[in-house]
């Protein structure tokens, strides 16, 4: 046959190797481009529920606030989502739709570094090749609140601070190779990504662990190297706690922790896990425990091995799923007393979708001797049909349209709470006046509460006065507020 021939000339099989090797890439760029083109289209430039909280004179000024931005947003320090949301305010008004496109680039800076990892071997015979394949889940429509909510960066900051920490912190296992800049930037990271958000501090911590660790495995725990993350990681506890305080319901805190020794916890847990792995319903949370045993069984190999602790590469994915399973854990302690349907929440798939490649990495190297080739090929095979089937429905524009339709009538909302506010006040010098009266001076009783449930929860009335005065982008589309 014409096929057979073909494939035994050496240029053949060296393209058709190539194209095998390639198709991922291409398939990740194309999905990445269509999620790309669903925020254009679907992002709209309004407030949802907690970044109204940003709309208060620390927020609207043009000074920079060090102590505003380092200030806790209920149990979380974002720091850096504060002074880059404030930037884009002096800079363009706070333009949310831009803001939430400019925050899928940071996505895909962290998707890029995840990949980059992947290929951190000096030997490329032993690349994963085909590693993209699993990384196409992280296009769905699974996360689509961390790209349609702008608010929602700051987990995309504690995550690509903790790849970062993990790309500086893990790449000189001999001895003689340790470089103390590095070390330093790998400090660094771990402080930004405990500030960047709450599960940042789990997050920093175990990895903080792993790397003592990994010291002392190597025989260079008295260092200096050692001694500089310690002592950065000590400053950041202190000064993340020093001040903390937690949000509170009738003087009590509104924090309750569910301890790992309840059943709710560990329920929690595994909702947590099959929601990532795409199976969302609550009948499917034995999945969670199928994907925990997975895990636990690759990092109780790799613990086993002491050769594991030298390799750069199997050693940066094992503390990636150990620091992703550290979150994961944080967030059940912290939200397990909400009920199961907090667990499906989108914001939190992030965390638990990076998992997907990590067992995949773990298990190519675990399973690459010769004798384990064919097994490390089944297995492999089934994980990405199981995920492929799992994440099917996930892909398409539904669940974007829905979020675009729920802030389309916030705005309609807003329109018709400006004709309130402002029905006596006709120009723009009375308006300032009566903003002025009600914000700033004595007079703040304004006869009715105002608020529109679908964005915000609570009364909009001081919130969108401020809006107001300070013409904050989304007002200057609302015609009833000039």
């Amino acid at each position: 046959m014409i096929a057979d021939q073909l494939a035994k000339w050496p240029i053949f099989k060296k393209f058709s190797t190539k194209i095998l090797t390639i198709s991922p890439y291409i398939l990740c760029l194309l999905l990445a481009i269509l999620q790309l083109y669903y925020i254009c289209k679907y992002a709209v430039n309004v407030p949802f529920w907690d970044e109204w909280e940003f709309l208060n004179p620390d927020f609207l000024n043009t000074s920079l606030n060090w102590k505003w931005y380092f200030s806790t947003h209920n149990e979380h320090r974002i720091f850096f989502t504060k002074i880059y949301t404030h930037i884009l305010y002096m800079i363009n008004g706070w333009d949310i739709k831009q803001q939430t496109i400019l925050n899928y680039f940071i996505f895909l800076l962290l998707v890029y570094i995840l990949i980059r990892l992947a290929r951190s071997t000096e030997n490329k015979s032993l690349e994963f090749k085909m590693f993209p394949v699993y990384i196409v889940f992280f296009f769905s429509s699974l996360n689509f609140e961390n790209h349609m909510w702008a608010f929602q960066n700051q987990i995309h900051f504690s995550l690509l601070f903790i790849l970062l920490a993990i790309v500086f912190g893990f790449r000189f296992s001999n001895i003689h190779s340790a470089n103390i800049f590095n070390t330093f930037l790998f400090s660094l990271c771990l402080l930004s990504a405990m500030f960047s958000f709450s599960a940042g501090l789990a997050m920093s911590f175990s990895l903080m662990v792993l790397f003592l660790v990994r010291e002392w495995m190597i025989g260079r725990l008295i260092s200096l190297r050692t001694s500089m993350v310690v002592l950065f990681m000590s400053l950041g506890f202190y000064f993340w706690f020093f001040y903390l305080t937690l949000p509170s319901t009738n003087g009590k805190s509104a924090l309750s922790l569910v301890y790992p020794y309840t059943k709710m916890f560990w329920s929690y847990l595994m909702v947590l896990l099959a929601h990532g792995f795409g199976f969302d319903d609550s009948n499917y949370r034995h999945v969670g425990i199928l994907i925990f045993l997975l895990w636990v069984l690759a990092a109780t190999i790799f613990i086993s091995n002491r050769k594991h602790w030298r390799n750069d590469l199997f050693f940066r994915w094992f503390s990636l799923s150990v620091v992703i399973m550290s979150a994961l854990v944080s967030i059940s302690l912290g939200r397990a007393q909400m009920g199961f349907a907090s667990a499906y929440a989108s914001r939190y798939t992030e965390f638990t979708i990076i998992l997907i490649p990590s067992i995949a990495m773990m298990y190519w190297q675990i399973l690459s001797d010769a004798k384990y080739m064919h097994m490390r090929r089944i297995f492999l095979s089934i994980y990405f049909v199981v995920l492929l089937l799992s994440y099917s429905n996930n892909f398409s524009d539904k669940i974007y349209l829905e979020n675009f339709k729920i802030k389309q009538s916030g705005i309609q909302c807003l329109h018709d709470t400006g004709k309130k506010l402002f029905s006596k006040n006709n120009n723009s010098e009375i308006k300032n006046t009566f903003v002025n009266d009600h914000v700033f001076g004595n007079n703040h009783a304004l006869g009715s509460t105002y608020s529109c449930i679908d964005i915000y929860p609570m009364a909009l009335n001081e919130k969108l006065l401020l809006a107001y005065k300070f013409r904050v982008s989304f007002t200057r589309s609302i015609d009833s507020f000039y």
